[in-house]
Parts: C-alpha cells; structure tokens; sequence
C-alpha cells in the first residue's frame, strides 16, 4: 500500500516531527485509496467488503507512543485484542511450544523448561542464518496461535478484532489486516516516556528508534491514528471514535485470508514481534 496523503487523525494532540527516513525493508508497500474518514466505509483497498468474519485492526506504534495504553483501552470496551507480545512470552515460557524446537536448534537457549531471551538473543544477534532459523520456528506458532484467537472472537459473534502488533510495518503484517490504526504522540513526548524507563538511556533509545519505522510514515500509512500526546480522558474519546470508525467499514477479507492460509500451509506474515 503506498503512502496515504491523508488519514483520519484521531485525537487533540500535537503530530510528532518527522524521523530520518524509512529502511529499505520498511519501505515496501502495496497500492491504497487514502483513509476514509471517521464512520466512514473504508477504502484502503487492505481487505475487501462483504466477506464473513470480524473486521481485523491492525494496532501498531513505536516505542513510547502509548500503544499499550490504547490496547488496555480497547480490552476494556470489551474489543478481542490479540497480543503478539503475549503469544511469544507464552511461547517461550514453560510448557509453551516453543521451547522445545528452540531448544533443539539452540540448546544453551533453554534452561528451566523455558526459553531464556537473553540466552536466546545472544544466540541469534548478528548472526543472519540464525535468526532466519528462528524466525521461522516461531512465526508460524505465533500465526497459529493468533488465528486461533481471531477464530474464537468470530464464534462469540465479535464485529471487530484487534492484532496488537508491535512492528506490524517492520516485518509487512499490513497485509493481514483490513485496516491499521498508529499510535503516535510528538517526538519529546515519546522521547521522554522512554528515558524514564528503568536502564534506558538515549544511546539505547536511539537505537531502538533505528530499527523501527519512521513514526511520520507509520502515520501517513495509517488508516487510523491516535495521538496520546494530550490528556487521558482525550484519548479515550479517541479510542470510542476509532471503534466508532473501524466497525462502520463493516467486515473485511483479512479474517477469511487468514483462516484460509491456517487451513492449507500455515502460511501467513511474520508475528511482528522479534523472536528474540
């Protein structure tokens, strides 16, 4: 999807300022209409109409832009939001199916019963082969897993479902959702979030922002954005305008294209969140 020249921005705060400019890899995408405005139906050309099944919003942001604060929001409307976070870390953790492939291709990653990250991390990190061999045990259990979820909120009749997706751009998850909503908040916003957290520092910080989509073209690719630079209570406004916005464009084709994939190869994009 090309660049949208315009989006619905969702929210009273100040946009953030432009970043360096996008990767090579993040650059990619696929022909769109611009965003539809709030309420109504959606033209991004991301997922068709008609098709049975929830609308799949994508909900991404770059670190310290709130996009956990959105997402809890959500959950507490009562949304199916499905976490690539939390499938990985249950993954990883005892008993998670993970562990024992990782731990055949990577022994001294495991201890416990459970994938060590800082284990597995130093196992993989600069190492491309590795990594590639990683990626593709884990994304496909992280894809089976999020089907699963998406399957059981259309059986309970959900209208929407949300796939909490930290690098959705990164790795291309665009095309498995019928539209994507970005996070966003002004740079020093973001930048002081982020300092504040425990052992963060700016060296590392900016480097974190290098291997994350500019937030300027997360925007301009959104169909939605919300901007948490601004009081709590605006961005819950904001979030009841996103829902109001997504559930207007009615059912995609995402849902249908990813229980398809499931049912045949078990195919599908990368989990968009780092294996390691």
């Amino acid at each position: 999807m090309a660049s949208h020249g315009s989006h619905n921005s969702i929210g009273s705060g100040a946009g953030p300022q432009s970043h360096a400019a996008a990767s090579a890899a993040a650059a990619r995408s696929a022909g769109g209409a611009p965003a539809a405005a709030a309420g109504e139906p959606g033209t991004s050309g991301r997922g068709g109409s008609g098709t049975s099944g929830p609308y799949v919003l994508g909900l991404t942001g770059s670190i310290g832009m709130g996009k956990s604060t959105v997402s809890a929001m959500l959950r507490a409307r009562g949304v199916p939001v499905v976490d690539a976070d939390a499938i990985v870390h249950a993954l990883y953790a005892p008993g998670g199916a993970a562990v024992a492939p990782v731990g055949a291709a990577f022994p001294s990653a495991v201890a416990a019963g459970a994938v060590d990250r800082a284990a597995l991390s130093a196992a993989v990190v600069g190492r491309p082969e590795a990594m590639a061999a990683l990626e593709g045990i884990v994304h496909p259990l992280v894809e089976a897993e999020r089907v699963a979820a998406m399957r059981e909120a259309a059986e309970r009749g959900a209208a929407l479902v949300v796939l909490d997706i930290p690098l959705l751009f990164e790795t291309g998850g665009e095309g498995a959702c019928d539209g994507v909503a970005v996070v966003s908040a002004p740079a020093g916003v973001q930048r002081a979030r982020v300092l504040a957290r425990p052992g963060m520092t700016p060296e590392k910080f900016e480097a974190i922002l290098g291997r994350q989509v500019p937030d300027a073209e997360k925007r301009a690719r959104a169909d939605f954005v919300i901007d948490t630079g601004c009081s709590l209570r605006e961005t819950e406004a904001a979030v009841d305008a996103l829902l109001a916005g997504a559930l207007a464009r009615g059912s995609g084709g995402a849902y249908a294209r990813a229980v398809e994939a499931a049912a045949g190869a078990g195919g599908g994009h990368g989990s968009g969140k780092a294996p390691a």
